[in-house]
């Protein structure tokens, strides 16, 4: 019995030596792993285009306003990249921002989809830098007030003539 002893001691003393090699190549692996995910994480990451970072600032905003992001999809990101097409980036990022807090009954009632955005941009910009709303009382008054006039310069034209 003792002689089996021996030789199982003798064993474990030789089987440190035989896993060497085997524990350094898979230190190796380990480290060729790590290499390759890093590797790969940076790949994932994909450059910001303007239009997510439009995206973005109507995301952050409209979640603000009614507590749940956006469905987002490729029409909506091509919205956002139309956005920034017609406006420039950072005119764009404000104006999206603008949209989403604004109380006109219409945008209210549908709740800010940012395809209104897109159809009213230049509206909004106006409405932004200048800080002008026309209400829908003021835009009828403005109507019957041109209506008016050309009442009247026909009327002239008729009475006088072109000239």
């Amino acid at each position: 019995m003792a002689k089996d002893s021996l030789t199982f001691r003798a064993k474990l003393d030789y089987l440190p030596k035989q896993l060497d090699p085997i524990v350094s190549y898979i230190k190796h692996l380990e480290e060729r792993i790590q290499r390759l995910e890093s590797q790969a994480f940076k790949k994932k990451k994909p450059a910001k285009t303007e239009g997510s970072e439009v995206w973005e600032a109507y995301s952050s905003v409209y979640k603000v306003r009614y507590g749940i992001t956006p469905p987002r999809s490729a029409k909506t990101n091509s919205i956002c990249k139309q956005l920034v097409d017609r406006l420039g980036k950072s005119e764009a990022i404000e104006i999206v921002k603008f949209f989403v807090y604004q109380n006109d009954a219409f945008y209210v009632k549908k709740m800010h989809p940012i395809q209104l955005c897109l159809n009213d941009a230049e509206s909004l910009y106006t409405r932004r830098q200048t800080g002008k709303k026309i209400s829908e009382k003021e835009a009828r008054q403005l109507e019957n007030t041109s209506d008016s006039v050309n009442s009247s310069q026909q009327y002239l034209r008729r009475k006088y003539g072109d000239g």
